[in-house]
């Protein structure tokens, strides 16, 4: 597959620094553009260090874009915190490549992850030491203020923060680039200063693109398959699986067809793993909103108990339901509430209810947590936020869970998906 012309620009970016930082907005590949890099470098051994939930998509990005061998370690943040043998591990493989992604989970000097990979005081004497090359991936640097990039800075880039007698401290840091107010409960950051100056020193090994800038270079609309794999399945979903029409359905989808017969029988089946997806999502997507790497997004389901469980998970960022039973008078004030209020950030829709006739582009970030087996329905829900009146690129997500027929599913619906919505276009 071919990156964009931006992306190789950031592969780039990456390949002529030993520390990099890519900050891309999300949606613009970051991922494809870290492995375009090792690429580059003939990469021979790469660790990722990601959420859990990324793992497996991390393993089928590099069997997506990487164009040579090489040995891929993949590990959670949390693992590499609570697990000495997998630190040693990764000490001892001394990886051509250490990339962190979502790098803002290491905005926290103190905590264990980032004492794991920075070392005790963010002086890089922790496992990123022993890496020959280190890239950052996040679309949110510093999720809340200035004083989260410290632990990046001390740890790969100190000599930017240097002072007559050494690197600065956090608190020299916090006080050079922050509005620091002193309350009974210690200092608290309200705003920036030396801004100018930050981001001086930033660009020397940071790259940020915002989607409006790329827009010419990107699709109307982009469409993505993500794997999942929760903390734990529902009991019910591998006995399902292991039954004479799962396993017809696996065979036709191995071939790349989504059968047109027997699918009601399939129906328990599909609960259940919407179901085991519902916790995950709503786990992902908090962390997302926590650090606004969106305002808003749309959420789409089939049954009615998966989109409870989403509401009442989601409830903290202003969520609303729309289902089958929704009133008319509730259902437009639901999509006036989405659309006008900034509040209002997730618009959770059982596709039944909401694949036509309504306009929701006051997001353009789109998820499926599951997906109707008509392509054609699952392109015009989408439809609903790639609109006249929208003024950014639409990214849409099908989370498929890894290790199930759910994933096989969510492949081929998302490429016959993309395929109906360039028709439509």
């Amino acid at each position: 597959m071919n990156l964009k012309p931006y992306q190789v620009a950031g592969a780039q970016f990456l390949v002529a620094r030993k520390f990099a930082f890519l900050a891309d907005q999300m949606g613009l590949g970051k991922s494809a553009q870290a492995i375009r890099g090792c690429d580059l470098v003939h990469a021979k051994t790469v660790v990722v260090i990601c959420p859990a939930v990324a793992r497996v998509n991390w393993q089928r990005e590099f069997e997506l874009w990487g164009q040579q061998d090489r040995h891929v370690f993949v590990y959670s943040y949390d693992k590499v915190a609570t697990d000495a043998r997998v630190r040693a591990s990764i000490e001892a493989a001394k990886p051509d490549v250490l990339i962190c992604d979502e790098a803002h989970y290491l905005k926290t000097r103190s905590t264990k992850r980032t004492i794991a990979i920075y070392g005790k005081g963010c002086k890089n004497n922790g496992v990123a030491q022993h890496a020959a090359r280190v890239w950052l991936l996040t679309g949110t640097p510093c999720p809340n203020d200035a004083g989260e990039l410290f632990p990046h800075l001390r740890a790969l880039w100190p000599e930017t923060i240097m002072k007559s007698e050494g690197a600065m401290n956090y608190v020299e840091f916090i006080y050079r680039y922050c509005v620091v107010l002193k309350t009974p409960f210690g200092d608290k950051i309200i705003g920036n200063k030396n801004a100018a100056e930050l981001r001086s020193l930033l660009a020397t090994f940071m790259l940020r693109r915002k989607a409006d800038d790329v827009l010419k270079e990107l699709p109307a609309i982009n469409w993505a398959v993500t794997p999942i794999e929760p903390d734990h399945v529902l009991s019910d979903l591998p006995r399902l699986e292991q039954t004479p029409e799962v396993e017809a359905l696996r065979t036709s989808l191995n071939d790349g067809v989504l059968p047109e017969s027997g699918l009601v029988a399939l129906a328990t089946l599909r609960r259940v793993t919407g179901l085991a997806k519902a916790g995950v999502a709503a786990r992902m997507l908090r962390e997302e909103l926590e650090s606004d790497a969106y305002q808003k997004i749309v959420v789409f389901v089939q049954h009615l108990d998966v989109g409870k469980t989403l509401m009442e998970q989601l409830s903290a960022y202003g969520t609303v339901f729309l289902n089958g039973s929704t009133t008319p008078t509730m259902k437009q004030k639901m999509i006036d509430d989405f659309q006008r209020n900034p509040e209002v950030r997730v618009f959770v829709g059982q596709l039944q209810a909401c694949s036509t006739a309504i306009t929701l582009h006051a997001a353009n970030q789109v998820l499926f947590v599951e997906q109707s087996w008509t392509p054609s329905d699952n392109a015009q829900a989408a439809k609903r936020c790639h609109r006249i009146g929208q003024t950014r690129p639409v990214f849409v997500r099908m989370l498929g869970l890894a290790k199930s027929i759910d994933e096989a599913v969510a492949r081929v619906l998302a490429r016959k998906t993309q395929a109906i919505a360039e028709i439509l276009e």
